[in-house]
This record gives C-alpha cells, sequence and structure tokens, in this order.
C-alpha cells in the first residue's frame, strides 16, 4: 500500500512536516481509513496529528514536540499493522 510506506518514510522528515504531511493524508483518505480501523481511533489520530502540527515554532526543537511526536506516530504505525 503506497499511503503506508509514504506514511513510513515521513518518521525520517522533520517532524512539523511530517505531522502536517500525515494531517492531511489521514484526512484525504479517510474513507479508505474507516473501512479498515474504527473511527474514534482515527478521529483520535487526527486530533493528535493536528496538535503536533499546531504547536508553536518555538517548540519544535524541545524533547516534549519529539515525544509528542513519536507518541502519535507509534500509534498510526499500530493501527496500520493492524490492517495490511
Amino acid at each position: 500500500m503506497q499511503l503506508v510506506e509514504e506514511i513510513r518514510g515521513l518518521r525520517n522528515e522533520a517532524h512539523h512536516r511530517s505531522a502536517l504531511r500525515i494531517a492531511q493524508l489521514l484526512e484525504h483518505n479517510r474513507k479508505l481509513f474507516l473501512d479498515k480501523m474504527d473511527r474514534d481511533d482515527l478521529d483520535h489520530l487526527g486530533r493528535m496529528f493536528n496538535a503536533v502540527a499546531d504547536t508553536p515554532s518555538r517548540e519544535f526543537g524541545t524533547a516534549g514536540y519529539r515525544e509528542n511526536f513519536m507518541r502519535a506516530y507509534e500509534l498510526l504505525m499500530f493501527h496500520l499493522e493492524k490492517i495490511i
């Protein structure tokens, strides 16, 4: 699945750019994701990535910001591994 591979590749990009892109992918491919996962889980993931994407730029380099991104990313990957 090309979408999953794109998401996997975003782990190594800048966290803010990756969070924005993943939030877009989740929103624009909502129907595809809803075919395979629970709506509440998808909504929760969307909120997590939007929160990371909406973080002020002064926090981009902080450990907390990286932790929030990785927490959201790992949860997304957990769900994706279950459906592929």
